[in-house]
């Protein structure tokens, strides 16, 4: 394919200009630090609610990996795809990707359009943290974030840390070949970081068809690349100015369903996420004041049916907020949030565009010889249209015993409908009302304290009501058409268990996640509705996640598992999808070619059982495969 010669190319370009940058680097060994929770400054105003952030074990286990790749391995959220290289979404607590809002420095991502992101097109490796804030946020964010939201975050650094970076080379089965890198240069009054990503595969991997005849996926090659940039200076009297640019761009062709024989599906995606912030920092307030630009495009044919489908979404967002420390126990924040979008597609009547704009504000208290912190998060958007409720959240954490803490939280969560859902032709809806739901969760954390251990448990119980859910049913001629329909109830418990242990040359490390969720509808649309009281469709009940290793001198094996109980395909749930396991390995080395250049070699043995099994009814994934990485590293300090 064309891909292999483009990413070819443009991976030199890019490691030749990486490269220019850090010829006099003098890098130092890499050390693996364990998982922590950091929030951006809003995430930080709502106590109560469960926070789990990437870690830097599961980023060098992961080269290059999108941002799809990198939940499943520090999470039990569900990610839902459609094929290798095709559409990934997230589902959290039993809820849908409608629910889950994704965020870049506080900005939503979204499209209008459809109300979620691709997440196979997002790379990991572009952001400083990544982390998912568990239960609703809507009183912090607005629309989308009942079940959850994605915090992607980059922040400056004014400190003489100099030059740091990695760059990394994948090959593995299937013509998979991955690049990505990033360089980040502090020095003085500038701070610069610089991300990029190549991926491509043939991606013909070899599967049984419905008659267990051995076959291998035509038709299914991707190529994807993007680059992030951000340029910060520091400004007198504590501000600073940083512009960031992200492009993203993916060219991937849509494989045949079991169903089918030949496809001839392609689909093009091309973004830019632009933004510019201002902050000031003071002894007892802060201000900050960003602008957004984003503009999405997808270009999607198929020669066989006659399709050739073009969408073009704009956003622009201005949001103003501060930060006051009022006293000595209390602080108050809040601001406005100004958001225009737009959209053109060929399913609509004309262009569709809508304009809000949103005031909230957060009061957090915290007493005086006790660790807890009580918060207030309150919320209203104004928007033509439809009713949008009043939104707020009540929460607290603190220590209960010396090794125990606990944490609570009630908030009410909106989600606003799609353009797709009011304007499709046809079908569409432009009387729905936005969905409503009502939040519960209550959880403690367990740290003992043996020597050389680090380790912790996290209990969280959530329950969470949505009404006028957004469902698309059949009617009339065949037609499908869109209502406020259901009410459904997501409810359950999730487990986190993370223990790490020195001893005198080997570190060992655990961790696994457990969810259980039952999320069920329960309204009728008539007397005899088989959904009634039924598991929602693509929602497992049992998810599981673990990894276990250990690290000695300059050596790493570790094993990674994934597990998903059966989820169902028919809201009767008279059909399903066979519950599946999947098991990784993952063996790597530091090899020193020279004192300036520190090397890690590393192999992944992908599902290693050679488990066949789908996400999605008639699209089988990929057996066992293998990937083989040498990264880079790069960390020079300033003199």
């Amino acid at each position: 394919m064309q891909w292999m010669k483009n990413s070819v190319f443009i991976a030199a370009f890019y490691f030749m200009a990486l490269s220019a940058e850090s010829q006099h680097a003098l890098p130092d060994t890499v050390l693996q630090l364990d998982g922590v929770t950091i929030f951006s400054e809003r995430s930080g105003s709502a106590k109560g609610l469960l926070t789990v952030s990437l870690d830097s074990i599961t980023r060098d286990q992961h080269p290059g990996a999108d941002l799809a790749e990198l939940i499943q391995g520090f999470s039990a959220a569900y990610v839902k795809n459609y094929g290798e290289g095709t559409l990934s979404t997230l589902s959290v607590r039993g809820t849908s990707a409608n629910h889950t809002g994704l965020y870049w420095n506080g900005i939503k991502l979204s499209p209008p359009n459809i109300g979620y992101v691709d997440l196979s097109l997002i790379q990991g490796n572009f952001f400083q943290d990544v982390s998912i804030m568990f239960g609703g946020a809507s009183p912090m964010f607005g629309s989308n974030a009942i079940g959850g939201s994605i915090q992607l975050n980059n922040k400056p650094v004014f400190d003489p840390t100099g030059l740091k970076g990695r760059i990394s080379f994948s090959g593995g089965s299937f013509s998979r070949l991955n690049s990505a890198g990033n360089l980040s240069l502090s020095k003085g009054k500038l701070y610069s970081n610089t991300a990029f990503s190549i991926a491509g595969s043939e991606n013909d991997f070899p599967y049984s068809d419905l008659y267990k005849k051995d076959a291998r996926m035509p038709h299914a090659g991707y190529f994807k690349t993007g680059f992030l940039q951000d340029i910060a200076f520091q400004l007198p009297r504590n501000q600073y100015i940083m512009a960031s640019a992200w492009f993203q761009y993916a060219d991937r062709e849509i494989p045949p369903t079991l169903l089918e024989t030949v496809s001839s599906a392609i689909q093009l995606d091309r973004s830019w996420r632009t933004m510019l912030t201002w902050k000031d920092f003071n002894a007892k307030s802060t201000w900050e004041a960003k602008a957004a630009w984003i503009e999405e495009f997808t270009r999607y044919s198929d020669s066989l049916s006659g399709i050739y489908s073009v969408i073009r979404c704009q956003t622009f967002n201005a949001v103003f907020e501060g930060y006051y420390h009022l006293f000595r126990n209390a602080s108050l924040s809040g601001g406005l949030d100004f958001s225009s979008e737009y959209a053109d597609l060929d399913y609509y009547s004309s262009p569709a565009g809508q304009q809000k704009l949103a005031a909230f504000a957060a009061w957090v208290q915290s007493f005086s010889g006790s660790s807890w912190k009580l918060s207030l998060n309150v919320r209203q958007e104004l928007q033509s249209g439809y009713p949008i409720p009043f939104l707020y959240a009540i929460g607290a954490e603190g220590r209960l015993l010396k090794i125990l803490t606990g944490r609570a939280s009630f908030s009410r969560n909106f989600r606003a409908p799609t353009f797709n859902e009011r304007y499709w032709r046809p079908g569409g809806n432009p009387a729905l009302l936005p969905e409503s739901s009502y939040n519960a969760e209550a959880g403690f954390r367990i740290i003992p304290l043996p020597e050389n251990v680090t380790t912790f448990l996290d209990f969280t119980g959530f329950s969470s009501w949505v009404d006028n859910w957004i469902l698309w049913l059949p009617g009339e001629g065949g037609l499908w058409s869109v209502e406020n329909a259901q009410r459904v109830w997501a409810r359950g418990v999730e487990v986190r268990l993370n223990v790490t242990r020195q001893f005198r040359y080997i570190k060992a490390n655990a961790m696994g996640a457990y969810t259980f969720s039952a999320s069920t509808n329960r309204k009728k649309l008539f007397e005899l509705d088989q959904s009634f009281n039924k598991q929602l469709i693509y929602t497992p009940v049992h998810r599981f996640a673990f990894r276990a290793g250990a690290e000695w001198q300059g050596f790493s094996l570790y094993l990674k598992g994934n597990f998903s109980s059966r989820v169902y395909t028919t809201r009767d749930n008279s059909a399903s999808l066979s519950p599946w396991f999947l098991l990784d390995a993952i063996l790597a080395k530091s090899v020193f070619v020279t004192k300036r250049f520190p090397l890690m070699i590393q192999l992944n043995l992908e599902n290693i059982l050679d488990t066949e099994y789908s996400i999605t009814p008639y699209r089988p994934m990929p057996g066992f495969n293998v990937l083989i990485t040498i990264a880079l590293n790069i960390n020079e300090e300033n003199k």
